[in-house]
């Protein structure tokens, strides 16, 4: 504990702040998962959870995506600045299609549960930075209507059958890599 406050009161003044930017948010999901966590024992688990989030993490760092967020089986990814918006649209796109593609191969190999995985996209205005309580617990976060859009579009893959979903926003003018 004494390392984490010295590092704290070594990153200066902190408290909860926030700027806005331009972001493409992606949210993934895993099928049934509450159900395979019930099913598995704790350190298989573990490692089967490990093994993938390094494949998703993997994806979208490829194509400069940040994790936002990680909790229980769903992981949150950005793309944000204030300029290069398609650029940006264009590389979380990519992210996307290659995460999918790479999930099916993950999910072919032998002696493990598959882990489907629903994708959602979405883009637009977003406040990022620390938000919390000065002097108390304080966390990165990005929040805003892209955020909650895109866990969203990525639960409606639930209902249409599909593992990846994008809103128009997010996928406009970045050329014939995503339709």
């Amino acid at each position: 504990m004494d390392v984490l406050n010295r590092s704290l009161a070594d990153a200066g003044p902190i408290g909860p702040q926030t700027r806005l930017a331009y972001g493409v948010c992606l949210a993934t999901d895993v099928k049934n998962y509450t159900r395979l966590s019930e099913n598995m024992e704790p350190q298989a688990l573990a490692q089967l959870m490990n093994d993938y989030f390094a494949l998703v993490n993997g994806h979208i760092e490829a194509r400069d995506g940040k994790i936002a967020d990680m909790r229980g089986d769903a992981v949150l990814a950005l793309w944000a600045d204030t300029e290069g918006q398609a650029e940006l649209r264009r590389r979380a796109c990519l992210a996307a299609i290659s995460l999918r593609d790479a999930l099916d191969e993950f999910n072919r190999l032998p002696d493990r549960p598959k882990l489907e995985t629903r994708i959602g996209l979405h883009a637009g205005e977003v406040a990022l930075g620390t938000l919390g309580a000065a002097g108390g617990h304080l966390e990165f976060r990005a929040v805003g209507d892209i955020v909650n859009t895109a866990s969203r579009v990525e639960g409606l893959n639930k209902s249409l059958g599909t593992t990846l979903l994008a809103t128009a926003a997010a996928s406009e003018s970045i050329g014939e890599v995503f339709a």
